[in-house]
């Protein structure tokens, strides 16, 4: 392969230095958990107990992201990497316990872990984790292709950080919205690593192919495009929905009413649609939105579930109004009912 096709997907340099890191971490952990269980075997988890080992994981996660500096942009980005680092290592450490739990130390390797990781993203695996004739295959990389699977990976975690309206221009709400989607996320991570781990899981001798890379990566890129194309539209979209949410218990705060403006002016759309949104959010009206535009992506749909719940508690009570509004909300955008109760819980 030329040496073009390794730079596929476009990095800056925080980017490089943070995609090294988790590699590094990936290193860690096998070496850590694998030792610290070897030393400590009354101290392997019983898959009855795993509720509780996510659970767990999932809500020092969110300890570690309420306290990342809310600076938007790169600079915000680079200041949150140490925080990030442990969410990852915290996501792949409950990994390696979960498999532990059901005797399966053979088989965690960092193609599987960081297989788990990609698939609980949204993203294709590349072929480092394929579901074969009723089980899991776990292929072997080349460290050029775990190289570029760790980029796909870092891009797609640092877009997540970034879906949330609030998170973005109101740090204080929006360390809320992350701490809360950082608890969200790695408790979907566990739950699809159970799932996986209940299956069948075989190392396969066969190496991932890196023209199939290259055309993930390829589709990855596209995929980026077209959100950059869509993203006027969406962001129009999600503040709609704000809005529409402060008008549905009838009481309009001001606080609320303030940080939504904050929301419109500081967004990336034009002038003249800023001034349509003010309008609309000084009327009576409410506006339909067609949520099945966020179906098809779980972090857009996810990160305007978890805004809605941020800014309705911020009055200090979730109508009750405001509950069922967001509750359709989510139904629309084909949010697992189980996963739309348990973000409530997260907000309690």
């Amino acid at each position: 392969m030329d040496g073009e096709l390794i730079h596929a997907m476009p990095e800056n340099k925080w980017q490089k230095q943070f995609n090294t890191k988790v590699q590094d971490v990936i290193e860690v952990v096998l070496l850590d958990r694998g030792e610290y269980y070897r030393n400590n075997p009354k101290a392997i988890p019983s898959q009855d107990t795993l509720p509780h080992l996510i659970a767990s994981y999932a809500n020092k996660n969110m300890a570690i992201s309420g306290g990342i500096s809310l600076i938007p942009g790169t600079l915000g980005m680079v200041a949150a990497i140490p925080e990030i680092l442990l969410v990852i290592r915290n996501q792949l450490s409950m990994i390696y316990d979960i498999g532990i739990a059901y005797d399966r130390k053979d088989i965690l390797t960092k193609e599987l872990l960081l297989g788990i990781l990609l698939s609980a993203s949204g993203t294709s695996t590349g072929g480092l984790l394929v579901f074969h004739g009723g089980k899991y295959l776990v292929r072997r990389t080349s460290l050029r292709v775990l190289q570029r699977a760790v980029a796909i990976l870092g891009g797609k975690i640092t877009q997540q950080l970034l879906k949330s309206m609030i998170a973005k221009w109101l740090p204080i709400l929006g360390a809320g919205a992350i701490a809360a989607w950082s608890n969200y996320s790695t408790r979907r991570i566990g739950k699809l690593a159970n799932t996986i781990f209940l299956s069948p899981i075989e190392l396969s001798t066969q190496e991932v192919d890196e023209k199939g890379f290259t055309e993930l990566e390829r589709k990855e890129i596209l995929f980026q495009d077209q959100e950059s194309v869509g993203n006027s539209s969406l962001t129009i979209l999600r503040i709609t929905a704000l809005i529409n949410l402060m008008k549905v218990d009838q009481k309009l705060h001001q606080s609320e009413e303030d940080y939504v403006r904050t929301l419109i002016t500081q967004a990336n759309i034009s002038e003249s649609d800023k001034a349509d949104l003010l309008s609309y959010m000084a009327g009576d009206v409410k506006r339909s939105i067609d949520f099945a535009m966020f179906s098809e992506n779980v972090d857009e749909a996810t990160g305007l579930l978890l805004d809605m719940i941020t800014l309705g508690k911020w009055d200090g009570d979730l109508h009750a109004a405001e509950k069922i509004y967001i509750k359709q909300a989510a139904k629309r955008m084909g949010i697992d009912e189980g996963d739309v109760d348990e973000a409530f819980a997260l907000s309690e």
